[in-house]
């Protein structure tokens, strides 16, 4: 590889002309800065420096290391910093502080390409100032309207809309950030470099945040979020930029926020970019983390305080319902459902003392939302990894055709277990108590959005996964799991009949509801599409292709409704 001497104040250096995301890639580097390919995927472009002795870099190569358009503002409160420990002594924290629209304090913390950070009090005392970029669309956007305002009003959205089938943030910490980062009296500190463990907690804190509004603003309807399409790029950037600041110590060190924001990008990275790949990768980061905490084990979190304990908790179970469904849905190879069987996991579904990550100051939650809220999510979990063992046990299945007979017995007891789990749906969950009365208070209206999130969810989910069961039943010889033989016409009846089920569901769900589940809802309705379009290509009967070609018309219509970045392939 071509290198080129660079002279930095009056220290010789090697610069590699192939920019470090093109060197990853293995593709040709045009040594712009940035780079066209770094361009074209809205990538930092950053080019390594190698060092000829152990020197410390100039504070202007920091600030060409991070000089992008894209790179996301940082902000630091004064609040009383632990001294460092003694092995950490030689960590170097370099420092680049800029401000943004609404806030008086933006500043930010970069580390070393090249190793460990080190302290370089010289580092420290001449910080690089840098115009405002990360929000700059924003403000020209929405000159009017405070930085803190926006923030502010994501997360609301968030509780009401996302925290159902997500609960993993708490409501009282997010706002807090809001207000230390966002505000317009924001205080002005430095980090000092003998602070890195708050230096990593403040860019952890700020990496959160954005990631919270990222993902909202990426999935909330414009009815709910009429700038949402404005802020949803600038606050996803911002937080994929902050976290590989940190990333490797973040590996090494990992605590809640390390799942709970790869989980929120996950889903910004679905609705923004539409790249699978990226946010499977993203969400297997989170899966890898969470394995090696060996959260599946209650002992994982003895020693943790109480809210860490309930965000990895609660965490955990929904990493664990999202690779169960990567498994159902042959979206990504399965992770935690692979390496923890769910009879192996003895995490509890809460913990004592019981935490509330929703802000118990806010009325319009109740003495009981939250609980209730925790109880559907659970029951969420339960069809995914119900399902999941079905699937995986059946597909896996390399034995003889005479020791079939007796796992088809046990899956065929999983397969009426899963199917009662919608018999179990509490109150508050069925259709006659989530209907909108004129009587009802602001804080029953409030609630009834909740629930109806988490109903849409399950039976959105049931009927899909009854879908994907017999699917996989089909594919492997196992029709009496479901109650079936071999008989084609029986198996098409029953399956049209179970598609039937999920489009007439999919009609009754206020529309508004699929829009704001987002890409997970439009997985469904095109794997279901999916199956129709076969089975109209294969059967015999007209009577029954010209019935399946309007269960795919009606699904068309919904499909083509919601603005997904994956959905035209099926519309083709």
């Amino acid at each position: 590889m071509e290198a080129a001497a660079i002279t930095t104040s009056g220290r010789s250096t090697l610069l590699y002309r192939s920019c470090d995301n093109c060197r990853k890639r293995k593709t040709k580097c045009g040594s712009e800065d940035p780079c066209a390919n770094c361009r074209t995927s809205n990538l930092v472009c950053q080019y390594t420096v190698r060092r000829r002795n152990r020197v410390r870099q100039a504070p202007r190569k920091i600030a060409q290391v991070i000089n992008s358009p894209s790179l996301s503002a940082y902000v630091d409160v004064t609040t009383s910093l632990p001294e460092s420990s003694p092995q950490h002594e030689s960590l170097h924290v370099p420092t680049c502080q800029y401000q943004i629209h609404g806030s008086p304090a933006m500043s930010k913390v970069v580390g070393d390409d090249h190793g460990p950070w080190s302290p370089g009090q010289d580092d420290w005392d001449s910080p690089q100032s840098l115009s405002p970029t990360a929000f700059s669309s924003v403000s020209a956007a929405l000159p009017s309207l405070p930085m803190l305002d926006i923030v502010n009003n994501c997360i609301t959205l968030f509780m009401q809309y996302t925290f159902p089938t997500s609960p993993i943030i708490h409501e009282a910490t997010v706002r807090a950030h809001a207000l230390a980062y966002f505000s317009e009296t924001a205080s002005n500190g430095n980090f000092k470099p003998n602070n890195i463990h708050q230096s990593v907690k403040h860019m952890r804190a700020f990496t959160l945040i954005t990631a919270v509004c990222a993902s909202t603003a990426s999935v909330m309807p414009e009815s709910l979020l009429p700038y949402g399409s404005i802020v949803a790029v600038p606050f996803f950037r911002s937080s994929r930029q902050m976290l590989h600041i940190y990333e490797e110590y973040d590996i090494e060190q990992p605590d809640s926020s390390s799942l709970s924001v790869r989980d929120l990008q996950y889903s910004a990275a679905q609705h923004i970019t539409g790249r699978s790949r990226l946010a499977y990768h993203i969400m297997g980061q989170a899966s890898l983390i969470a394995e090696s905490l060996h959260l599946h084990q209650e002992s994982s979190l003895s020693k943790k305080v109480p809210i860490e304990s309930q965000l990895l908790r609660l965490t955990f179970w929904h990493l664990y319902l999202s690779d169960a469904a990567s498994v159902c849905l042959k979206t990504r190879a399965g992770i935690l459902n692979q390496s923890f069987p769910r009879g192996s996991i003895d995490i509890h579904h809460s913990g004592e003392p019981v935490i509330h990550l929703l802000d118990p100051s806010k009325p319009r939650y109740g003495r009981f939302f939250e609980e209730r809220l925790l109880l559907g999510f659970h029951l969420m979990e339960r069809l995914w990894s119900s399902a999941a063992r079905i699937v995986l046990q059946m597909k896996n299945y390399e034995g003889t055709q005479d020791g079939k007979k007796p796992l088809v017995e046990r899956l065929a007891v999983v397969f009426y277990d899963f199917v009662g789990i919608m018999d179990d749906l509490p109150l508050w969950l069925k259709i006659s108590n989530l209907v909108a009365l004129p009587e009802d208070t602001a804080v029953e209206v409030f609630q009834k959005k909740s629930f109806w999130v988490q109903r849409c969810t399950l039976t959105m989910t049931f009927h899909c996964l009854r879908l994907v069961i017999l699917q996989q039943c089909i594919e492997s010889g196992f029709m009496g799991v479901v109650g079936l033989d071999d008989e084609p016409l029986r198996v098409v009846m029953r399956k049209a009949g179970w598609v039937k089920d999920f489009v007439e569901t999919m009609e009754d769900i206020p529309f508004v509801y699929h829009q704001i589940k987002g890409e997970p809802s439009v997985q469904r309705i095109r794997l279901v599409g999916t199956i129709l379009l076969e089975m109209v290509q294969n059967v015999e009967s007209d009577a029954i292709k010209l019935r399946l070609e309007s269960y795919f018309k009606r699904l068309l219509d919904i499909l083509s409704k919601l603005n997904s970045k994956a959905s035209e392939e099926l519309i083709a």
